[in-house]
């Protein structure tokens, strides 16, 4: 920076009035148009963003650690007391450095502001504090603040100490390499122990079987290289994926990027020959990579996850049996968020619902809480309801109207009580809005296996 008068008292100020300026350029912008994102400052965005301020010097510091991360009481209490060496660096620093910091935090802040706002009218999940702590990408933004407000600190450390005694300066050097280099490898064990392994040997694992389904429609197009073959494109199910599932598509492009001769991916319906073969190929596909329940099949035309009459999550996710209302997949059950819609198969017998909620623990906070009263609408009608008053997983039977038509129905489920992991664990992280969890749910008895096994 050139050393004149402007560059080091006016330039950080500047800097500053005009990232404000920016800022309300936008917020004018904003508001003049009626489609943009909905951005508004409310209470709840403000005390959001003053959170992703408040904690990003504890989220830096425990960075370089190999702590866990902490609950969220903890955090509360960590996040003032990182603020302190940051406040007290300033002490060492001179009225141009001050004014560096100050210009190199607003971007920073105004960001953080941004962020509070905005992320309160996701209407898919609920935002709050916890789920903003656990995701890097809201903290990116001040490293560079943070970073060079502590290069800083040790700059005017330094100069303070330049005329102390030898063994001062030699003890602040070995403190400083001590320091970076204890950093840096529990920097790298944090970096190892938090990759999803996991994940990615499920990817892993999902992406294998989208290959082995490549090499099907390749061996079959080198069969027939003077018949076209039209398929028709759609998600299939696999276990691993993103969102549990991938398109046809994404399966052969990815692998042959510029497509296989004579093969034709399409989403528009295609004829029954071509969807016969495509049927054929996903039956070869499913036998090859030993499914024992068949993801999709071409139906109408159109290729299609394949919809059961019985939903079972101690087995499987079934993402392509839901709509909307239900939390990721645990292993074992999911949790409704207080009004869940999913699609089944009309089947056989009556609806089967095994569902479980913590009533027990819930009643350390709410006393009087009896239990959680769950109404069941199939099609938008109102068939039955149950109550869950003890801790237990329990089978619940619903009747099921005898006019029901053949096909898919919707299955909605609309509980009385809504709640939060915080309410009964008080250092959790956890946003979402909990009411009961879902183990299954289906026509027929719970240990009927009405799943399709081919394509037809």
């Amino acid at each position: 920076m050139p050393d004149s008068t402007f560059w080091r008292r006016r330039a950080p100020l500047i800097y500053v009035a005009v990232v404000l300026a920016l800022g309300m350029v936008a917020a004018v912008v904003q508001s003049e148009t009626g489609d943009a994102p909905h951005i508004r400052p409310t209470f709840r965005g403000l005390w959001l963003a003053v959170w992703l301020i408040g904690t990003a010097p504890v989220r830096f510091f425990a960075s370089w650690t190999t702590f866990a991360v902490p609950g969220f009481i903890t955090i509360c209490i960590l996040a003032p007391l990182a603020w302190l060496p940051l406040f007290g660096a300033v002490y060492f620093m001179d009225a141009h450095e001050r004014r560096v910091v100050v210009a190199i935090w607003t971007p920073a802040v105004l960001m953080a502001l941004l962020v509070g706002m905005a992320r309160v009218y996701f209407q898919d999940f609920r935002n709050g504090p916890g789920m903003l702590y656990v995701a890097d990408r809201y903290y990116y933004f001040f490293l560079l603040p943070l970073v060079v407000h502590c290069t800083l600190a040790i700059i005017g450390i330094r100069r303070r100490i330049a005329n102390a005694r030898a063994p001062l300066r030699t003890g602040f050097r070995v403190a400083l390499v001590f320091c970076i280099a204890t950093g840096l490898l529990a920097s790298r064990y944090r970096f190892l122990r938090d990759v999803p392994y996991r994940q990615f040997a499920a990817v892993s694992k999902a992406l294998d079987r989208a290959r082995l389904l490549d090499r099907v429609v390749k061996a079959a197009a080198a069969a027939q290289p003077d018949d076209p073959m039209v398929l028709s494109d759609g998600p299939i199910p696999i276990e691993g994926a993103l969102n549990n599932q991938l398109t046809l598509a994404f399966a052969l492009y990815s692998e042959f990027p510029h497509g296989l001769p004579g093969v034709h991916v399409m989403q528009q319906r295609i004829d029954n020959t071509q969807a016969l073969l495509e049927n054929q190929l996903l039956n070869k596909w499913a036998a090859s990579a030993g499914l024992k329940l068949m993801p999709a099949c071409v139906n109408d035309g159109r290729l299609e996850p394949s919809i059961s009459s019985r939903v079972d999550f101690r087995k499987a996710p079934y993402d392509q049996n839901l709509v909307s209302g239900f939390s990721f997949w645990e292993g074992g059950f999911r949790w409704t968020n207080g009004h869940a819609s999913m699609q089944l198969l009309r089947g056989n017998g009556d609806l089967t619902i095994t569902a479980f909620a913590p009533i027990d623990l819930l009643r350390k906070k709410w006393p009087h809480l009896k239990q959680i009263d769950t109404t069941v609408e199939i099609d938008g009608s109102r068939v039955g309801a149950f109550s869950i008053s003890d801790p237990a997983v329990r089978d619940y039977l619903i009747a099921a109207p005898a006019a029901m038509p053949p096909g898919k129905v919707n299955i909605t489920l609309t509980s009385d009580f809504v709640w939060h992991a915080r309410d009964i664990l008080p250092q959790s992280l956890d946003e979402r809005d909990l009411s009961i969890a879902l183990f299954a749910i289906g026509f027929g008895k719970p240990g009927d296996s009405p799943e399709q096994r081919s394509c037809r």
